[in-house]
C-alpha cells in the first residue's frame, strides 16, 4: 500500500498535542492503521493480517534463512570444484560458475531482504520504515536482477545444448563466436536494464513522521512515483519486457527446448552408452536442472502475470478502484511462496553437479571420464565402448574368418561397387562370387583387423587413442576407392556381425549389445577418417593450380581406380604381437567452413531419405562428422 499524509483519528487527536507535524507523510503502519479503524471488517483483516505475519515469520524467516545458508555453502563448494578441477568441459564449466554466481547472489538478496528482516521482527514484519525501507530499496530490485540473470543462464544452457544435438556443427561455429563471456556480459546488460534502471524512476525514499508517547519521530519510508500509475508506462516498462525476458517466455523455451532435447537423444544409439555407463551423467544432471527450475518458477510467472498483468492485490491497476483487502493478503501468500522456491531452486542446484569423492566406483569402469552434450564427445574410455572382459570373451568366442566372410558377401552382393573393388574383376554373377580367391583374402584381412582391435581392448597398455588413429586411417584411406555404403548396408553388416556374435557366444545378451556397442563405435571413427580425407582432398583443390592436373579429352569420364584392401588398411598387420601400434599422427588441413558443409552435404546426400535403423546410422553420421571436424 503507498504512504498516506493521513494518519489515524486517534493518532491525529494526539498530534494536536505536540504541535503540527514536521513532514507530511504519516510513516504508514498496516496493522495499526485497521486496530484504529475498530470496525467488524477491520477486525478480520486484523486477524487475517496477524495470521500471515505468523506464517511470513515461518516462511520467510526461519526457512530461507536455512536456504540461504544452505545454498551460500553449497555453491561456493561446487565455484570451488569447478575452479580446481576438469570434470566438465570448459563451457560447461563457464556456465555452471555463472550459475553459481547468480545463485549465491539472490540467496544473499533473500537473507537480507526477508529472512533477516524477519527474524529480527519476529512476527510483526508489515511496518517496513527506516533502516528496513534503505535495504529494500537496494536489495530488492537487485533481488530481480539476479532472477533474470539465472533466467537467461539457464536459458543459455539449454539453448546451447539443443544446438549441441540437434545442429552440432553450427554450435561448434557459435562457440568460437560467442564465448561465455560474452553471453554473461549480455545476460547482465539486459538484466540490469530491465530491473536496476527503472528504480530511481519509480521510486524514491521520503521522510515521514512517526507518532509516539513523547512527541514526533522522522523516519524513512519508501513511496513509489506517480509514474507507475501510468498505464502505458507500466505496459511498456514492466508487462511487455516481463513477457518476453522474465515470464513466460523464457520459461516456455527451456521447458520446450528440454523436451526436444529428450526427444533427440532417445532416438540416438551411437554414442548413447558412453551417457548411461557414466557415474555422473552430466545430461540428465541438466535435464533435471531444466525440470527443476520450471517447476519452482511456474509459480513466480504465475504470480507475475496475476499481479503485473491482471493488477490482482494492487489498488491502482484493478478493474475497480477500490482497493480489495482480500486480495492483496492473498498476493502476499503467493509472494511470500514463489520467492521460497526461488531461493529453493537456487539452493539446490549445486548438488546436482557437485562431485563426491566418496561416491566413486572402485571397478574397471571408474575411469569413464564425464563428458557433456556441450562438449564434443571425445573424452571417452576404452571401457565405456568395451570392456576388458568382454573383449576376452568376444576374442575367444568370435570366429572372426567366417564372420568376415559372411559380411563379405553379403555387402558384394548388395553393392557392385565394392564387388569389383574385391575381386578386381567387373560383377558379374552373384552366385559364382563366394568361390572367388580373392574373397578369401579379403575376408581373411577383415578378420585379422578385428582381431586386432580385439587385441588391442584387451591389452592394458594400448589407449583408446591408438585403436581410434587405427579406424580414421581406414577411413581415410578408404575415401580414394570411391565406395559408397548406403544406410540400409551397414544395418545389414551390423545385424551380421551382432547376430554371428550372438550365435558363436551361446545367447549371450551382454556380448551382443558389446559387439553392437563396438560396432557403431568403429563405424564412427571410420566415418571420422572418411570426411577428413574428402576435407583434405577438397582443400587440395584451393592449393593447386588447375595447370598442374592431368589434361585429358573433352567429354572423356574420368574413373577412379580400384585399390587393393591392403592399401585401405594400411600398417595394421606389420605390428608386433601384444604391441600397441605405432602410428605416425595423420595431419588434417581444415578449409573454410563452407567447404566443411559442403564436403558434409557430399558425403551424405543420399542418406537422408534412408529410414532409421537399429544403430542409428544417420545420428552416427552426425556425431562422425562433429568428431572429425573436431579433430581436424
Amino acid at each position: 500500500m503507498e504512504a498516506t499524509s493521513e494518519a489515524p483519528s486517534n493518532a491525529s487527536e494526539d498530534a494536536f498535542l505536540w504541535g503540527a507535524p514536521p513532514v507530511q507523510i504519516w510513516c504508514f503502519d498496516l496493522i495499526v492503521y485497521y486496530r484504529t479503524i475498530g470496525d467488524a471488517q477491520s477486525i478480520v483483516v486484523l486477524e487475517q493480517l496477524e495470521k500471515y505475519s505468523k506464517f511470513s515469520f515461518v516462511v520467510n524467516g526461519v526457512i530461507t534463512c536455512a536456504l540461504a545458508a544452505f545454498g551460500l555453502i553449497g555453491n561456493a563448494t561446487l565455484f570451488y570444484q569447478i575452479r580446481h578441477s576438469h570434470h566438465f568441459s570448459k563451457r560447461l564449466a563457464g556456465h555452471l560458475k555463472m550459475l553459481c554466481v547468480w545463485d549465491m547472489l539472490l540467496l544473499l538478496c533473500c537473507l537480507v531482504t526477508y529472512g533477516a528482516i524477519s527474524l529480527y521482527y519476529g512476527a510483526y514484519i508489515l511496518y517496513l520504515v527506516g533502516s528496513i525501507a534503505y535495504i529494500l530499496y537496494f536489495f530488492q530490485p537487485f533481488a530481480s536482477f539476479c532472477v533474470t540473470g539465472t533466467i537467461w543462464q539457464c536459458a543459455a544452457i539449454t539453448i546451447e545444448r539443443y544446438m549441441a544435438v540437434s545442429r552440432p556443427l553450427e554450435q561448434r561455429t557459435m562457440k568460437a563466436q560467442f564465448s561465455v563471456r560474452a553471453i554473461s556480459a549480455l545476460i547482465c546488460a539486459f538484466a540490469f536494464i530491465l530491473n536496476i534502471f527503472v528504480v530511481p524512476f519509480e521510486r524514491t525514499l521520503n521522510e515521514c513522521y512517526e507518532i509516539a508517547e513523547n512527541g514526533f519521530h522522522i523516519r524513512t519510508m519508501i513511496q513509489q512515483q506517480d509514474i507507475v500509475n501510468n498505464q502505458y508506462y507500466a505496459i511498456l516498462v514492466h508487462l511487455i519486457p516481463d513477457i518476453i525476458f522474465r515470464a513466460p517466455l523464457p520459461i516456455f523455451v527451456i521447458a520446450v527446448l528440454t523436451v526436444r532435447t529428450l526427444q533427440i537423444c532417445r532416438h540416438r544409439t551411437v554414442g548413447h552408452h558412453t551417457f548411461h555407463q557414466q557415474k555422473k551423467n552430466i545430461p540428465f544432471m541438466l535435464t533435471l536442472l531444466n525440470a527443476k527450475f520450471v517447476l519452482c518458477n511456474t509459480l513466480y510467472m504465475f504470480n507475475t502475470i496475476l499481479m503485473e498483468v491482471l493488477g490482482y492485490g494492487s489498488k491502482t491497476s484493478s478493474q475497480t478502484e477500490e482497493y480489495n483487502p482480500q486480495q492483496y493478503i492473498s498476493s502476499l501468500y503467493l509472494t511470500d511462496i514463489s520467492n521460497a522456491l526461488l531461493a529453493l531452486h537456487s539452493a539446490t542446484n549445486w548438488l546436482l553437479f557437485c562431485h563426491w569423492p566418496s561416491s566413486r566406483r572402485t571397478d574397471g569402469k571408474n575411469d569413464c571420464t564425464e563428458q557433456s552434450m556441450l562438449s564434443s564427445g571425445s573424452s571417452i574410455s576404452k571401457a565405456s565402448i568395451c570392456d576388458r572382459r568382454s573383449a576376452e570373451n568376444l576374442l575367444k568366442h568370435f570366429e572372426k574368418r567366417s564372420v568376415a566372410t559372411e559380411a563379405v558377401l553379403a555387402l558384394c552382393m548388395t553393392n557392385e561397387r565394392f564387388a569389383e573393388f574385391v575381386t578386381g574383376e567387373p560383377f558379374t554373377n552373384p552366385k559364382t562370387i563366394s568361390q572367388h580367391p580373392k574373397v578369401s583374402e579379403v575376408s581373411a584381412s577383415v578378420a585379422t583387423f578385428i582381431e586386432k582391435l580385439l587385441q588391442l581392448f584387451v591389452d592394458k597398455t594400448s589407449t583408446l587413442n591408438d585403436i581410434r588413429a587405427i579406424c580414421r586411417q581406414v577411413g581415410y584411406d578408404h575415401v580414394g576407392s570411391h565406395i559408397h555404403c548406403s544406410v540400409e548396408q551397414w544395418k545389414m553388416i551390423r545385424e551380421v556381425v551382432v547376430r554371428s556374435f550372438s550365435t558363436q557366444a551361446g545367447g549371450v545378451s551382454s556380448l551382443a549389445k558389446s559387439a553392437s556397442r563396438l560396432y557403431s563405435w568403429i563405424l564412427r571413427e571410420i566415418k571420422s577418417g572418411a570426411l577428413c580425407a574428402s576435407v583434405d582432398a577438397s582443400q587440395q583443390q584451393f592449393r593447386y593450380h588447375k595447370t598442374s592436373m592431368i589434361e585429358r579429352p573433352i567429354g572423356t569420364p574420368y574413373k577412379q581406380p580400384l585399390r587393393r584392401l591392403s592399401t585401405v588398411i594400411p600398417r595394421v598387420f606389420q605390428q608386433k604381437k601384444n604391441s600397441s601400434p605405432t602410428l605416425a599422427p595423420l595431419t588434417y588441413i581444415l578449409p573454410p567452413r563452407q567447404t566443411v558443409f559442403k564436403v558434409m552435404r557430399k558425403l551424405h546426400q543420399n542418406d537422408v531419405e534412408d529410414s532409421p535403423v537399429t544403430s542409428n546410422s544417420e545420428n552416427s553420421r552426425d556425431q562422425a562428422q562433429l568428431t572429425a571436424v573436431s579433430k581436424c
